[in-house]
């Protein structure tokens, strides 16, 4: 019990329970049901790329390009089946792909060409959104058959749809770092790379399937994303790469890497839903609501830095 108390998804969970209860507070409509299914809907696929950012951070990378990469799939679903007349199923297959080799060319460039990932990833995120732009001259798409856009836009009773998959997301990854050889050698190549490898890891094959795997839930995240709004959005996913860091980072995941967990993860993604939405309903302009996520950014950096250095001084003592 004590070592679940003194848990990073403890604390982070413990301030998700008092974001909710001062907009509880605040405004009547928060705490309705269908207020947070809402909530959960939108947030569906911010959650899916968390999920696979949390991997590529506790290997001590980052990936800024995971915003346009949504975008770029959610274009590229629209242009299979709407504009060359493809069977939609097999269009969703193929953005997925292409999201995921978006992802694996970050890897082979951060791995083969030794470019620093923050590097690496801006090239992708300003080459995949000028892309989608230029693919479709920065207009959207519709047309979707109506079985798909029903799938993005239909409730499993009270639950939308794309929470389940979400959820199924979450379970997998969260059994991924906990419980296979694949999550010990992504904490592996975090805690040290050098080591890792020393050890017999490949760890370029760790870092491709962090960064391939990121790709892929981008791409998943596009295709869903496409079907709640029954569109392909060229902008679709924008602001993610933020959002989806800084909810990693308030999750408990170390920048440094060696850290982290999906579990926290998801909770910092339910941070920032409710936080983004009580500020909505108590009419909190959208420039001030930027401002209170940059701050949340920075707070949870220095947390961990703070923590960090009392670790080391502690670790130096003993």
């Amino acid at each position: 019990m004590r070592s679940i108390l003194k848990s990073k998804e403890s604390v982070v969970f413990a301030l998700f329970v008092v974001v909710f209860a001062v907009f509880a507070a605040r405004s009547p409509n928060f705490a309705t049901p269908d207020n947070l299914f809402n909530v959960a809907r939108q947030y569906s696929e911010l959650a899916i790329v968390a999920v696979g950012l949390t991997m590529v951070i506790i290997t001590g990378g980052i990936d800024i390009s995971v915003g346009s990469v949504v975008g770029l799939s959610s274009v590229m679903l629209g242009i299979f089946a709407i504009r060359f007349g493809m069977n939609i199923w097999l269009s969703c297959v193929m953005a997925i792909l292409i999201g995921a080799t978006c992802g694996m060319i970050n890897g082979i460039v951060i791995t083969k060409a030794r470019i620093q990932p923050i590097v690496a990833t801006l090239a992708m995120m300003s080459a995949a959104r000028g892309l989608a732009l230029a693919l479709t001259q920065g207009y959207s798409r519709s047309g979707f058959p109506d079985a798909f856009v029903g799938l993005g836009q239909t409730a499993v009773g009270p639950v939308p749809f794309t929470v389940p998959v979400a959820l199924v997301v979450v379970i997998i990854g969260i059994v991924i770092l906990r419980k296979t050889p694949l999550g010990r050698g992504i904490y592996a190549v975090g805690a040290s790379e050098q080591a890792a490898r020393l050890s017999g890891m490949d760890t370029f094959r760790l870092k491709m399937l962090a960064y391939g795997g990121t790709g892929l839930l981008c791409g998943l995240a596009g295709v869903m994303m496409a079907a709640r709004v029954a569109s392909a959005v060229p902008d679709a996913g924008s602001g993610f790469e933020f959002e989806a860091i800084t909810a990693v980072v308030l999750g408990g995941s170390s920048l440094k890497g060696g850290e982290g967990s999906v579990l926290g993860t998801i909770i910092g993604v339910a941070v920032m839903g409710i936080l983004r939405n009580g500020l909505n309903l108590i009419s909190v302009q959208d420039n001030w609501q930027v401002l209170f996520l940059g701050v949340a950014l920075i707070l949870a950096v220095l947390a961990d830095n703070l923590r960090l250095m009392v670790r080391s001084r502690r670790e130096a003592r003993a």
